[in-house]
């Protein structure tokens, strides 16, 4: 076709629109977050072979007619929406040749026709068990962070409180005792 430029928004306008083919163009950006409500009633969707961009947005998985997505060769990155494994219609899930990292959605019907090839970082199912990510060691690192500054503020605190006390009964020994020498007196008067 030869398209250039961003997903083509005026397509809310074909309100009947069941099938969508934007495969083998030149469209960027991003897939729009607001996919579901412009295209309210797709079956088919084929955005293959293009240059978008970003994250497949969650709201696709509101588009509850879907048998077919097909968004391989292009530039999506991030997880995929776990909620797309609820729908119930797809037969065919293609997202091949891009850069999406984390979990694959469990799509609940096993006849579901699935591509991940060519992401690194996909995993789950059928590519095996997903491991610890370097977030949670830092989320860890984190909070021991935290809990460590946490009780050294605490230690802080605490010592100029203790400064304070001491310096002020000390201040009024002084106040009492100009000379410091009453306690003596009457340590001696005693014997």
């Amino acid at each position: 076709m030869g398209l250039k430029g961003q997903f083509p928004r005026g397509i809310i306008n074909c309100s009947s629109l069941t099938g969508l083919d934007l495969s083998g163009n030149d469209l960027s950006g991003t897939i729009p977050d607001d996919i579901s409500t412009l295209l309210s009633f797709v079956t088919t969707l084929d955005l293959s072979s293009n240059a978008f961009s970003g994250e497949i947005p969650d709201n696709l998985a509101n588009c509850t007619y879907l048998n077919s997505i097909k968004l391989n060769q292009n530039r999506l990155t991030g997880q995929i929406p776990l909620r797309l494994g609820t729908l119930t219609r797809i037969k065919t899930f293609d997202v091949s040749d891009n850069l999406l990292t984390g979990q694959i959605p469990n799509f609940t019907d096993g006849t579901v026709s699935v591509n991940y090839a060519n992401n690194q970082g996909l995993c789950g199912g059928s590519l095996g068990v997903c491991k610890a990510n370097g977030s949670s060691k830092s989320n860890t690192a984190v909070i021991a962070g935290a809990a460590v500054g946490a009780v050294t503020l605490a230690a802080l605190g605490l010592g100029i409180v203790m400064f304070f006390f001491v310096h002020r009964v000390s201040y009024r020994k002084k106040e009492e005792d100009p000379e410091g020498n009453k306690w003596t007196k009457g340590f001696f008067n005693t014997i």
